[in-house]
């Protein structure tokens, strides 16, 4: 099982080499949706833990998602509603839409759009089950994975 932080360091490498190639990579990046739709329970689970942390829906989802792929494709197979909160793609991945695609590609295999929806409000979820017994920052930091005790400076 790989760690988090393992997981954001081959994230941060995928980076590196995407950006060699970037230009006609970005040209196949059609699998994420453009708007997107989590379940309430996220969005419910989103609200109290910004609330606690203060840290951004989207950065949280973001952390939810990663724990959720590190765990394996299980995670995006998981039926919820899509009753929440909507994100554009800009806003749930920030600069780095094309490294979630690949990483969900590498999981899942190709999908449609609708499909992808799914699969990352699935993950989301999935990732936020381990995210919502933080009631600060620093746990939240820890359920995450991501303490100091663990990440390397090759981050």
């Amino acid at each position: 099982m790989h760690t988090t932080c393992h997981l954001m360091r081959t994230v941060v490498q995928l980076k590196s080499s995407l950006a060699i190639f970037g230009a006609t990579l970005r040209r196949c990046t059609d699998m994420l949706p453009k708007r997107m739709k989590i379940s309430k329970s996220s969005a419910d689970s989103l609200k109290m833990l910004k609330g606690r942390t203060g840290v951004t829906p989207n950065l949280i989802c973001r952390i939810a998602l990663l724990l959720s792929i590190e765990d394996g494709e299980q995670g995006g197979h998981r039926t919820c509603d899509q009753d929440g909160n909507e994100f554009n793609s800009s806003t749930l991945f920030g600069d780095h839409g094309l490294l979630f695609e690949c990483l969900l590609r590498e999981l899942h295999g190709e999908l449609d759009t609708k499909a992808c929806a799914s699969t990352i409000a699935s993950h989301i979820e999935v990732g936020l089950d381990r995210l919502r017994k933080s009631k600060t920052l620093l746990e939240l930091v820890e359920h995450s994975g991501l303490t100091s005790a663990n990440v390397g400076t090759n981050m």
